[in-house]
């Protein structure tokens, strides 16, 4: 039974979800042995975010509406396999100081401690 601070926590966390701007080109997955290449200079994170959340299927949110407009830079010098791409988005957050943490079905991008 769902009481009624777990739905406000569950929506809470709904919401800030990555969210898709209307203008953001459609998701294409990419498949774990697919070359790929990028070019984020100055993004904000949540559109890098959408993007890998895309590539890779996977489910990931903020801990705060804030790191969302935090903008980063990640670019590959060369084209990269697709099964890499979750383990250079989480080396590009340290450097960030930020980290990407499981929680549930979810990770979590939040500050680093």
């Amino acid at each position: 039974m769902m009481t009624r601070w777990n739905g406000c926590l569950l929506l809470t966390l709904l919401l800030m979800v990555v969210t898709t701007p209307a203008h953001a080109a459609p998701c294409k997955p990419v498949g774990a042995n697919a070359l790929v290449e990028f070019d984020f200079r100055e993004t904000p994170l949540r559109d890098v975010t959408r993007w890998i959340s895309c590539a890779r299927n996977l489910n990931i949110m903020f801990q705060t509406a804030d790191l969302s407009r935090h903008k980063v830079t990640w670019i590959s010098s060369r084209k990269v396999k697709g099964r890499s791409l979750q383990r250079r988005f989480e080396a590009m957050l340290r450097q960030e100081g930020l980290r990407l943490r499981r929680n549930g079905g979810f990770l979590v991008i939040e500050s680093a401690p």
